[in-house]
């Protein structure tokens, strides 16, 4: 096939629809890595009209299971012109795919796509997380990493919780130790659909206070991250003897700019804990927070969460429980977050018995079960943080 051809073709075809030219696209700079200015308009030209039917189809699929008419035309023929493409490059050093998760999902959705009347949306379809932030096309020469190279190492686990099993292992490739993040077995599909999720946004996470995670398996449903040795409490409960005032507010001031960068992405936590907050300790004794597992994670102005979501993370407001998981905002964020503070500050979980007059006063602020007295942003909270007389 002439694929200078069928990229003219494309490329006159989303300027039409699109009204934009090569170069104009935001959704070109996912692309940094194709040379061919035609192919990288057709990519991001691909994402940006993918994205927005997907987001529609997303939200009706939280409302009344039904796609309608003009936008189940206009995806039909945009899943058309998606296979000419991917076809016409199947046999190019430009050969490409989809993204996991967005080929799941269009394989689930495709089958019930009716040009006439709207389509039924499938009860087995899970919402779709949207990558706006990094590529859903790939070169097929970018997956096809570390062939050769020795990929079996011992394992030991490390941690387990309800939906995965963490280990870690010595990488003789990298004489580095990584963690591994496997999930269990017996996960539905919907749940293996959320673990995917979660490395999924992690991956587009760049922060020193977030995890890293490097690479996903698909085979066997886990994936490579960064190995830290301690979690919050593990590390606090070593350490609390000899920790002064200073290395603890250091611990707090890296947890607040871990979740102003999570929230400045608009996403919620909504499962933070001692455990789901690790700290890295450096040889020299500086000691860096690392903010993990978003198996729960929430877009702040989603309305994806179903309600029957699951009541997740051990310090979360009790009130979501009469509310609904799905009513998750930034003052139940701050709920638990109050709490992690505390345990860092104090080396203690018990709130009930602190006497301390400016500490209870912080605990109430950013616990108030009467939401007009509670914090209201990260903000407020830190303010109070700053003020608050950690001495006992």
């Amino acid at each position: 096939m002439n694929t200078n051809f069928l990229l003219n073709e494309l490329v006159d075809y989303f300027q039409f629809v699109l009204q934009k030219s090569p170069g104009e696209l935001r959704e070109e700079t996912l692309y940094q890595e194709v040379t061919n200015p035609k192919l990288k308009f057709c990519f991001a030209a691909f994402q940006k009209k993918f994205n927005e039917l997907l987001l529609f189809y997303n939200s009706k699929a939280q409302s009344n299971m039904h796609f309608n008419a003009e936008p189940s035309r206009e995806l039909i023929k945009l899943l058309d012109k998606f296979k000419d493409f991917k076809f016409g490059f199947k046999d190019t050093d430009n050969a490409f795919k989809l993204v996991e998760t967005y080929d799941s999902a269009l394989t689930t959705i495709e089958p019930t796509l009716v040009p006439s009347g709207g389509s039924s949306i499938p009860e087995e379809y899970d919402v779709l997380s949207i990558l706006k932030y990094e590529p859903i096309i790939i070169l097929d020469h970018q997956l096809k990493v570390n062939e050769g190279v020795k990929e079996s190492f011992p394992l030991t686990m490390v941690n387990e919780g309800s939906y995965a099993r963490v280990y870690k292992y010595m990488d003789t490739n990298y004489d580095t130790v990584f963690a591994l993040k496997r999930a269990k077995a017996e996960l539905t599909p919907t749940e293996l659909k959320r673990f995917e999720k979660e490395f999924n946004l992690m991956k587009t996470l760049d922060s020193p206070y977030i995890l890293k995670v490097y690479s996903y398996n698909n085979k066997k449903n886990e994936f490579k991250m960064e190995y830290v040795k301690y979690s919050l409490k593990d590390y606090i409960s070593k350490n609390n003897p000899q920790l002064n005032i200073n290395k603890r507010k250091s611990l707090c001031w890296q947890l607040f700019r871990a979740f102003e960068y999570i929230h400045s992405k608009s996403i919620f936590h909504r499962d933070l804990s001692l455990g789901n907050v690790l700290v890295k300790v450096h040889d020299d004794d500086t000691c860096i927070i690392k903010v993990c597992d978003f198996g729960y994670f929430k877009e702040k102005e989603s309305t994806l969460t179903r309600q029957d979501t699951l009541f997740a993370g051990s310090l979360n407001d009790p009130v979501l429980r009469l509310l609904g998981f799905d009513k998750y905002n930034v003052q139940h964020e701050i709920y638990a977050l109050t709490q992690v503070i505390f345990y860092i500050m104090t080396g203690k979980k018990n709130i009930e018995k602190i006497n301390q007059a400016s500490i209870k006063s912080f605990l109430e602020f950013g616990m108030n079960s009467d939401l007009l007295n509670r914090a209201k942003t990260l903000q407020e909270l830190k303010d109070k943080f700053s003020i608050t007389n950690w001495e006992s």
